[in-house]
């Protein structure tokens, strides 16, 4: 999961270096690539929720102390889960939000030249 959550921190990395000098893409763009990350962030949470029901059955057939060092060790590392879930989703929000600023910076400056 966190290797997961890497490869879209390294890919978003990526984008923004090419961004540095300019946007090559349109805010339509932008908002097709915020969908297609909450696509992922919903893929994450489907997992997460899998591996829930998982532990939940494994636990009825499973007693003991490995089974609950096994539970407690998945309780530790669910919040990665969640927390890589969370920056899918952040991503996100802010290809949305650059789409908004790029639309709105375009307005400004056309309506610059309509006097």
């Amino acid at each position: 999961m966190i290797a997961y959550a890497i490869i879209y921190k390294n890919y978003f990395k990526e984008d923004m270096k090419m961004a540095a000098g300019q946007i090559r893409m349109t805010p339509d763009t932008m908002r097709e690539r915020a969908g297609e990350y909450r696509t992922e962030a919903d893929n994450v949470q489907s997992v997460i929720d899998k591996m829930d029901r998982l532990l939940e059955t494994l636990l009825t057939e499973w007693e003991g102390s490995a089974s609950e060092a096994y539970a407690n060790k998945f309780a530790e590392l669910r919040p990665s889960f969640v927390k890589g879930k969370e920056l899918i989703d952040d991503i996100a929000a802010a290809l949305d939000k650059t789409a908004e600023a790029v639309e709105s910076t375009d307005t400004q400056i056309a309506n610059q030249f309509s006097m």
